[in-house]
């Protein structure tokens, strides 16, 4: 029958559009540039002249295969119906099915949405309330920096307490920092007073921990500077301590070192060593004394060391011992007169380590750094080449 569609294959493909065929058919009758007026009728006849040749050709086709129509429409019928009978009870089904579910999907997608804005509005809340902490721990910090005009340890622990806090707080928000006021409070409140407290506390522990006397003297005092600068900043913290202990290792090996040409000042410098020895073994007493938390001090600032984690004594005495050493090494090898000096003294040398270095400690184990003293000067026992 496919000869029956002749002249009509251009309607008959998927892609065929009522609209561009119109308008190319308008076009296709409308080719007299010189024309003032549209012609519509033509294409008008034309389609109604195709509309009757395919009526003509469709009456055509029935009377001329009328049995096979027939038994295609009832085939098509009957295929219909059995499609029908056998799909009904399972699109009802599927339909029951389907309603029941949008019964249920309906009040969850609505409990959804209220979920997800109880969220947000959950999340508002927490952030205005952590808001609200963070204000008032700074408004405590101006008031007690506006009551008091100096600072002094108590007030710095204080102090401390309340910008440790609020670290907490921001490390527990990490939206707070967003919000326009806390920025405001940190830049012109917190930051400032935060600097002005780490300077006091470094300022004050420097000068209580750079002698034996004064450390003795203000051992109660220390220890709350101590707790109180743990408090503000850890890391802070153990940068202090360090520096504080590099302090008294750089005085002690600018003493020993001289002594290299002047051999008869070594017992005075060997005496500045142990003292200032002995200052830094009272402060790591005093750091295993004030406690935090679960541990002390002490631990709080060898977990900071690095490589190793190594004790303010022990720091102390390997630093001291392996810089003397090193110069020594190269005097020695350097040979000439000081060279020779050096290992006519090598005893009196020794028994200089070795009276001092009792004092270094009020317990008795001062071996060991005694030891690493002794260690330093064991080139003296060689001979030169």
């Amino acid at each position: 029958m496919s000869e029956n569609l002749e002249d009509f294959e251009l309607l008959l493909e998927d892609e065929f559009d009522a609209q561009r065929f119109g308008n190319g058919l308008i076009k296709a009758t409308n080719t007299d540039d010189s024309a003032t007026e549209l012609d519509i009728d033509t294409p008008i006849k034309k389609i109604n002249y195709d509309i009757g040749e395919v009526d003509t050709r469709i009456e055509q086709l029935i009377n001329n295969n009328p049995l096979q129509i027939l038994d295609q429409i009832s085939r098509t019928k009957t295929s219909r119906a059995t499609v029908k009978d056998g799909l009904k009870p399972s699109l009802d089904y599927l339909d029951m099915s389907y309603k029941r579910l949008q019964e249920v999907l309906e009040p969850y997608e609505k409990a959804q949405r209220l979920q997800n804005v109880l969220s947000k509005v959950h999340q508002t809340s927490m952030l205005l309330r952590d808001a609200l902490i963070y204000i008032h721990l700074v408004n405590s910090i101006k008031f007690i920096n506006e009551t008091s005009q100096q600072l002094n340890p108590q007030k710095a622990l204080e102090l401390s307490s309340l910008h440790s806090q609020l670290q907490l707080g921001i490390n527990q928000s990490a939206n707070l920092k967003s919000l326009r006021l806390i920025k405001k409070f940190d830049s012109e409140v917190v930051e400032p007073c935060f600097k002005e407290l780490l300077n006091y506390l470094s300022t004050e522990l420097s000068g209580a921990c750079s002698e034996t006397n004064k450390l003795n003297t203000k051992r109660e005092c220390v220890m709350v500077l101590l707790k109180a600068l743990h408090s503000l900043s850890p890391q802070d913290f153990a940068n202090i301590i360090q520096r504080i202990v590099l302090s008294h290792i750089q005085s002690s090996v600018q003493a020993l070192v001289k002594t290299i040409n002047f051999v008869r000042n070594f017992p005075p410098a060997m005496e500045i060593t142990v003292k200032r020895g002995y200052t830094v073994s009272l402060l790591q007493s005093l750091l295993h004394d004030v406690k935090s938390d679960n541990t002390n001090l002490l631990n709080e600032y060898t977990s900071h060391m690095n490589p190793r984690p190594l004790a303010p004594r022990e720091f102390y005495w390997s630093q001291v011992s392996n810089s003397f050493k090193k110069d020594l090494d190269v005097a020695y090898k350097r040979g000439g007169p000081v060279g020779k000096v050096l290992q006519k003294s090598r005893e009196f040398i020794e028994q200089t380590i070795k009276k001092n270095m009792v004092n270094s400690t009020d317990n008795a184990d001062y071996e060991d750094h005694m030891q690493l003293m002794l260690n330093s000067v064991t080139i003296l026992s060689t001979e030169k080449q």
